[in-house]
């Protein structure tokens, strides 16, 4: 298939035939083959691998590999459901705020400016309502929420989970993923895909929720204490100790230190994500995050990267990395992978 193929009414302008057939078979993907480009009959799209069809709603193919879900993700598959629930329902609502990006949105003009090629392929990975769309010519909207989909987004846009991107590898110049990783079940399979799908010498800009905290989903912090259990009450009120920055970085910056020093000396190779699983509540939204599935740190998010020769543009010195907090990370890939020093 070229890019002059049939494609759905929003991929037709600019560069959404393009974008179109950076689209691979998530099936395929899963099962380690070449993955097919899809084709479009007018209501479906297809594998021109192994001729799944997967179904088209206003133009976005839904790329969901459903009932054949990756091991780590397979062990939860009811949380995935609840989420895919929860996320169609809070877009429906409009209980989700649209986020305040004014920040990142100055940082990324200034990567467009300094790092990447004039109209890079962009990919964001959790799109939510679509607030960044206007920055760039060849973009392509990824969410797991349709309704998000169909209701803010006017161009490319596909359905799918950022465990399982549908796309081909090394297809996209720059990456954009804005509070999303924190609600994914499997991080280590989503920090594994945008390595996969970002092209030699592009631009990752991660920025989670780091360091969400295990008390968001109870919602502790804005609850009165007689809405709570004993137990919850006891930590409630270690909430200013828990919270504190210097007891969080007399505990955090030890082990970093450790973590770094076993790339360094024993591993001296790719070292694995560590994260902390969280229990979401997907029946009442408390505060921001109560819904998160895990917590990331920053640190633990450079050094997955870094150990496999990424350079990190935003932390540039180790103590930088060693001390960093809640801002954004962003790594660009080499051009060349040669093995890690």
């Amino acid at each position: 298939m070229t890019c002059r193929a049939r494609v759905p009414d929003r991929f037709r302008a600019n560069a959404g035939p393009l974008l179109w057939s950076k689209l691979r078979c998530p099936c395929c993907l899963r099962r380690r083959v070449d993955a097919g480009e899809l084709s479009w009959d007018g209501a479906t799209a297809r594998c021109s691998g192994c001729g799944r069809e997967y179904p088209v709603f206003e133009g976005i193919p839904v790329l969901l590999d459903e009932g054949s879900e990756p091991e780590t993700v397979e062990r939860h598959s009811g949380d995935v459901a609840n989420a895919r629930e929860f996320y169609e329902t809070v877009f429906k609502a409009e209980d989700y705020s649209e986020r305040e990006l004014e920040v990142h949105e100055a940082r990324i003009r200034a990567i467009l400016g300094k790092y990447l090629p004039a109209s890079p392929a962009v990919l964001e990975v959790g799109s939510g309502r679509g607030q960044l769309q206007h920055l760039f010519d060849r973009y392509l909207a990824l969410d797991i929420s349709l309704t998000a989909l169909s209701s803010f987004i006017d161009g490319p846009a596909v359905c799918a989970r950022a465990e399982a991107l549908p796309v081909a590898d090394a297809s996209f110049d720059f990456i954009v993923t804005i509070a999303t990783l924190e609600h994914v079940l499997a991080p280590d399979l989503a920090f594994a895909e945008l390595e996969r799908v970002l092209a030699p010498g592009g631009v990752l800009y991660l920025a989670p929720a780091w360091h969400v905290r295990a008390w968001a989903a109870e919602g502790l912090p804005v609850r009165p204490y007689t809405d709570l259990s004993w137990q919850q009450r006891i930590r409630k009120a270690l909430l200013p100790l828990l919270d504190n920055i210097a007891f969080r970085g007399a505990i955090r910056i030890p082990w970093r230190l450790s973590r770094r020093l076993y790339w360094r000396l024993v591993k001296r190779g790719p070292v694995s994500l560590r994260w902390k699983r969280l229990q979401p509540n997907y029946e009442k939204y408390w505060m921001s995050d109560s819904d998160a599935a895990c917590s990331l740190d920053s640190h633990e998010g450079i050094l997955y990267f870094e150990s496999r020769g990424w350079q990190c543009l935003s932390h540039e010195a180790v103590v930088a990395r060693l001390f960093a907090r809640g801002d954004a990370v962003v790594i660009r890939k080499p051009m060349y992978v040669e093995g890690c020093q």
